[in-house]
This record gives structure tokens, C-alpha cells and sequence, in this order.
């Protein structure tokens, strides 16, 4: 008698029961965990955080809201365990997204960009928008949120801000 088709779902169930579940992403933590000041000053710090996500989400759209949102987590929690991070606290974190978010609302109305006092450096970034693209592609970032997360911080201080650098070495966390 030929096995058949039992054979295949046999090997299909096996396979089913063996391979492990996928994980579950662990969630991200608490904003206001992240902030170690104050009840009154902790509060404006993440009233900050949402307008600057608002604005994105308005600019952007969703997934550049959310690429912030994990990128500015990400760096809140590098500062508070003693990791390399891009800012030294998180008032200037926000401080330099809230200024981008200006340099780029201006460049989405048409109207001149004013980049100064922005911790850029176009004239690295340019010659290397195609990798910039490919690296923010594989991290599910938005190709326009990867420039302005390219720290010194993540280069060893060896690179300007908005330099590329060695994608392989950047690492979430």
C-alpha cells in the first residue's frame, strides 16, 4: 500500500510541533520610565516627544512616526545605562529632533532650510544615499529618519554627524 499523502502530512505535522514558535518582540518600555526627572519636568519632556511624533506622523506618516519614536527610546535607554549614546541627556535629544523636524517641515513646504545649529553634515551623506537607503531599508526605517539617527556615537567619534559609516556595525540597542 503506498503511503501516499500521509507521508507528506505526517512530516508537515512533525514539522509543525518541532520548530519552535516565533518570538513575540518584547514591548518597548514606558516613555516615562525612561525619564528620570521630576513629575512636572518628566510630563513637558514627553508632551515633547508626542508633538515632535505628531508632527512626523503629519510630515511622514506612520512608519516615521513610529522609526522616532523607537529610535528616541532606544537612545533614552542607552543613556540611562551607562551606553554610548548621541546626547547627553534626553532634554537635548528632543531638543535636536524638535529642531529637525523644523529644518524638515520647512523643506516639505518649499521654503529655505535653515540648517544651522542641526548637527548635519550634507556634504558626507550625499555621495552615499544609496546606502544610506539600503541601510535604513534593512532596519525598517524610512531612508529619510536614517541620516539624522547616524551619530558620531555610532562611528566610534570618527565621522561627522549624518556620516554613513560602517553600516555593519550599527546596532539596535
Amino acid at each position: 500500500m503506498p503511503l501516499g499523502p500521509w507521508l507528506v502530512l505526517a512530516v508537515a505535522a512533525f514539522l509543525f510541533l518541532a520548530l519552535p514558535a516565533p518570538s513575540v518582540p518584547l514591548p518597548s518600555p514606558s516613555l516615562r520610565d525612561l525619564l528620570p526627572y521630576p513629575p512636572a519636568k518628566r510630563e513637558a519632556l514627553v508632551a515633547r516627544h508626542l508633538a515632535n511624533k505628531a508632527s512626523l506622523y503629519l510630515l511622514f506618516g506612520e512608519k516615521a512616526a513610529r522609526a522616532y519614536d523607537r529610535l528616541l527610546r532606544l537612545e533614552l535607554a542607552n543613556q540611562q545605562s551607562g551606553k554610548r549614546s548621541a546626547f547627553a541627556t534626553a532634554e537635548e535629544a528632543l531638543e535636536a529632533a524638535h529642531r529637525f523636524l523644523l529644518a524638515i517641515g520647512q523643506a516639505v513646504r518649499k521654503a529655505p532650510v535653515n540648517l544651522e545649529g542641526l548637527p548635519i553634515a550634507p556634504h558626507h551623506v550625499l555621495p552615499h544615499a544609496q546606502e544610506i537607503r539600503a541601510a535604513a531599508h534593512a532596519l525598517g526605517l524610512p531612508p529619510g529618519c536614517w541620516p539624522p539617527s547616524w551619530t558620531t556615537s555610532n562611528t566610534a567619534g570618527t565621522r561627522p554627524w549624518g556620516s554613513p559609516g560602517e553600516y555593519g556595525r550599527w546596532r539596535m540597542g
